[in-house]
């Protein structure tokens, strides 16, 4: 309703019609071509709309500034005509932002590097982005038109979100990502459960409480693949006699392997072994120095898949 051309062709009009409305009816703009109007029209947005009905929106002849009418609160009476002025052009190729933040399911924590990809609505890659060092992206869109984001990470699943843009210019949309962990990883050949390191104390072979945590991962993903078959590979670093670290790390395997067959685990397709400092990865062996770290890498307890085709 209440249509106006200004000496741009652009049209203002007022309608109640659309999603994005603040309430009542809104003042839109749309540009001409020809005999057509583009579509679709751009919400003008505070202060020229408000909860209540704004219509009736004019141009002073050569002027950018002009009046419109409105019912809103703090008015003299019912319908009263307002002034306003236009303080820069307005932007009809209508576009906004869609930005966001990829985490880990999990534990919340950022996941800079994660590629996310943008889908427009028949399903098509339009662009693709690397998250930045404080795990943020960013896309342009165009407005009223639906998308999906796509998260993806090695070592993580999948995660992806719809939305559709409203009709208002300049709006920026806040998406969230959370990828959950991949229940199996590829580590130097080799298909693993993928798990947060197990830590035994100094010394030690019995199972910690935080342990325990990441062990029920992975007798939980073994009752999930009954065929699975595993080994347990326990692992240290080099500094002891090298008897000293084979023997600490096969009680370690030992009982890791104990802990799980007690949670329900089949006992022929899991087995456990102690490897000492005999496959390192690093270049941390006898008598090189390295950092705590360092020498941290190999002290690991890897679940090696025996048999990957079952989870394919």
């Amino acid at each position: 309703m209440f249509p106006f051309i200004d000496e741009n062709d652009v049209l203002y009009f007022s309608s109640n019609g659309f999603e994005d409305g603040k309430g009542g009816l809104d003042i839109y703009a749309t540009k001409i071509l020809g005999y057509e109007a583009l579509e679709p029209g751009i919400n003008l947005g505070y202060p020229i709309n408000s909860e209540k009905d704004d219509f009736s929106l004019v141009f002073m002849p050569g002027k950018r500034e002009g009046h419109f009418s409105s019912n809103r609160i703090g008015g003299k009476g019912d319908d009263d005509i307002y002034y306003f002025k236009e303080l820069e052009p307005l932007v009809l190729d209508c576009a906004q932002i869609a930005q966001g933040v990829v985490r880990d399911r999990d534990t919340k924590a950022l996941l800079p590097g994660a590629k996310v990809d943008l889908y427009n609505e028949e399903g098509e890659v339009i662009e693709s982005v690397i998250a930045d060092s404080y795990a943020t992206f960013s896309f342009n869109v165009d407005c009223s038109n639906t998308y999906k984001v796509v998260g993806s990470k090695e070592n993580y699943t999948e995660d992806s979100t719809n939305f559709r843009t409203n009709r208002e210019n300049a709006v920026e949309l806040t998406l969230g990502l959370n990828l959950p962990p991949s229940e199996f990883v590829s580590i130097r050949g080799l298909m693993m459960i993928n798990i947060n390191p197990i830590y035994f104390d100094l010394d030690k072979s019995f199972i910690r409480a935080d342990a325990a945590i990441e062990l029920e991962k992975v007798a939980r993903i073994m009752k999930k693949y009954p065929e699975l078959k595993i080994e347990l590979g326990s692992h240290t670093d080099s500094r002891a006699p090298d008897k000293y670290n084979w023997n600490l790390s096969d009680r370690r395997a030992k009982s890791s392997l104990a802990w799980l067959i007690e949670r329900g685990v089949k006992a022929s397709n899991i087995s456990g072994k102690g490897y000492g400092e005999t496959q390192l990865v690093n270049k941390c062996s006898n008598d090189v120095k390295c950092s705590e770290a360092q020498h941290q890498l190999n002290r690991r307890t890897e679940f090696v898949i025996l048999n990957p085709e079952v989870i394919k």
